[in-house]
């Protein structure tokens, strides 16, 4: 699953939490725009970003453009659901609800520090939970239902836990907290996760393949050649900041693509000329993977690589080099070296294609709905580089991952990011299934 898409539901899911609560005191207004002012948007960035995603926004413009692209395909799946009235069921509102609760929990613990009472900070009296639940033991029932909806399994809060949510965010309410510019925009993304969270299970049984398409696909990719195994060479110009060996944590600056091209075109040429491909990916390579090897990736079955990459490989034959090929990671020449016919379909094959046909359906359906929803955003934002945090040395990190498919350094942070979620002072949070998709 690409990095992308594991923040597709994510982008602020306090509503993780996971939860019901039909208490209209904490819900968004739903009548205003979706999306995020400028204003929004440069809190998001200064409140909720790493020194990983700052360090390389701050100098990447392209990658802030990514960023906004991304934010803007999750803001749509937030505007497809209200359409198809998901935000209306009671399971929906609950989401919203609990997870509004704990993030108005979570700012009353930040405005009291002085009242911690350990790691959870303040809590609840006894007097006060008893008092909540005698006023509102119909919403602790919702409650209930809701978390064992959600939950898959995992063992449910007390009534008690549950109701200390909702006194605290009360005291919250009674402070004008939620009306603090961090607190309200992290109601306001904690309504769209909500409304992304009830979409994507629909978006992803619409999506599926059948077992029986999974094997007609197989059987007319094998006999094209496309599901063959390759062995394949590889030379990587990078555009992503490569960490300094010394200094894994600070990604540097981000290359200048124009030149990194250029780049790429001239070793194309050398190897075009006759030039060995290995010795020049032992030279010029930045993939710490393989660059050793000269580029050599070992024999890899379809759906190893990111799409750009796979596309341009599996249409070489051995002997054959790729023309520059553009990907997240920068710009490659790919070799072929080997192909082998694919194997008979297994079991173990036929999950990892159905999961890999179903991403792309996935992938296909996020685009239609982003084109059809489209959402207004600032044209871009401003990050100031922070200041290198002291921290012991670490070993080098690849950033492939051991190859290309994996995401480049910081990609993960890089995505919209979660708005930060209060820790489960109460309500344990079930795991929202990451939504499908790829690169």
């Amino acid at each position: 699953m690409s990095s992308f898409f594991k923040a597709l539901i994510v982008i602020a899911l306090v509503a993780v939490v996971a939860g019901v609560g039909i208490m209209s005191q904490y819900r968004l207004k739903t009548s205003e725009p979706v999306g995020l002012t400028q204003a929004e948007l440069d809190l998001f960035v200064d409140k909720q970003l790493g020194f990983r995603e700052k360090s390389q926004f701050a100098t990447d413009p392209e990658a802030r453009k990514k960023f906004l692209e991304r934010l803007g395909k999750q803001l749509s799946l937030v505007m497809e659901a209200e359409r198809r009235g998901l935000g209306a069921t009671d399971e929906a509102k609950a989401m919203e609800e609990l997870g509004s609760a704990q993030v108005l929990q979570d700012a009353y613990a930040k405005a009291h520090p002085e009242a911690s009472q350990g790691p959870n900070g303040p809590q609840a009296s006894p007097e006060e939970v008893k008092a909540w639940i005698a006023a509102h033991g119909d919403v602790l029932t919702r409650v209930t239902a809701a978390i064992a909806s959600q939950s898959k399994g995992q063992p449910a809060p007390k009534p008690e836990e549950i109701a200390g949510v909702f006194v605290m965010a009360e005291k919250a309410k009674a402070e004008n907290l939620d009306k603090e510019a961090d607190t309200a925009l992290q109601l306001k993304l904690n309504h769209y996760g909500a409304l992304i969270q009830a979409l994507v299970p629909k978006l992803e049984e619409e999506t599926k393949y059948s077992d029986e398409d999974v094997k007609k696909v197989y059987e007319e990719k094998r006999a094209s050649g496309e599901m063959d195994d390759v062995h394949v060479q590889h030379i990587l110009v990078a555009t992503i900041a490569i960490p300094d060996p010394s200094n894994p944590m600070n990604p540097g600056t981000a290359p200048n693509a124009d030149e990194k091209k250029k780049l790429a075109e001239d070793i194309l040429q050398r190897i075009r000329n006759g030039e060995d491909f290995g010795a020049l990916a032992k030279q010029f390579s930045e993939d710490p993977s393989s660059k050793e090897k000269g580029g050599d990736l070992d024999m890899k079955p379809r759906y190893t690589f990111v799409p750009e990459f796979e596309e341009a490989a599996w249409k070489l034959q051995p002997g054959e080099v790729s023309d520059v090929v553009k990907t997240d990671f920068g710009f490659h020449i790919i070799k072929m070296i080997e192909r082998k016919p694919a194997p008979d379909l297994t079991p173990e094959i036929a999950a990892k294609l159905k999961d890999t046909l179903s991403q792309k359906r996935f992938e296909e359906a996020v685009d239609e709905i982003a084109k059809n929803n489209p959402v207004v955003l600032p044209v871009d934002f401003t990050v100031q580089k922070p200041e290198m945090p002291e921290m012991p040395q670490m070993p080098m990190m690849d950033p492939h991952g051991g190859q290309p498919g994996a995401p480049p350094p910081g990609d993960d942070e890089m995505e919209p990011p979660p708005a930060p979620k209060p820790a489960p002072k109460a309500a344990p949070k079930p795991a929202a299934k990451p939504a499908k998709g790829g690169n």
